[in-house]
Formats: structure tokens, C-alpha cells, sequence
């Protein structure tokens, strides 16, 4: 993961640090981010947080991928 992070070292950052609930709405951040990178190619977007929910963590994954955020959205998830 330090690789990951040292890659983007040089970038803008925007940062959200969360549980991974349905109802905090990430997917509506995810998608707006998408909207800014398209003026601001330096953003990465980092979302730390853990979620007793697998499958929205899986479809928050697929969004990204769909957007073609892969290289600018990383998730850091927290286990217990």
C-alpha cells in the first residue's frame, strides 16, 4: 500500500475518512469527483474507512471502475 500512496505523492488529495454506510451516499461524492478531474487531472480522491457491507464496498468498486477512476480513486479499508 506505501507504494500505492508514494505514487501519488505529488497530487491534490481529497481525503474521506468514514464507516462505509449505503446511507452516507459515497457513490454521489464518487461521482462529482469524477466531474473534477475532468478540470483538475492532479486529484486522487482516498477513501479510508471500514463497512459491515461487502456488497455496497463491491458496488462503490464497480462505480469507480465504470467512471474510469481506477487510478484516482483508492480505497483504504480498515478491518477489525
Amino acid at each position: 500500500m506505501e507504494k500505492k500512496a508514494l505514487k501519488y505523492a505529488h497530487n491534490k488529495f481529497i481525503l474521506l475518512v468514514s464507516i462505509l454506510y449505503p446511507y452516507k451516499n459515497i457513490e454521489t461524492l464518487i461521482k462529482a469527483f469524477s466531474q473534477c478531474v475532468e478540470n483538475n487531472n492532479e486529484l486522487v480522491l482516498l477513501i479510508a474507512g471500514s463497512t459491515p457491507f461487502i456488497k455496497y464496498y463491491d458496488y462503490l468498486l464497480d462505480l469507480v471502475e465504470s467512471l474510469g477512476l481506477t487510478n484516482k480513486v483508492i480505497f483504504f479499508r480498515v478491518f477489525k
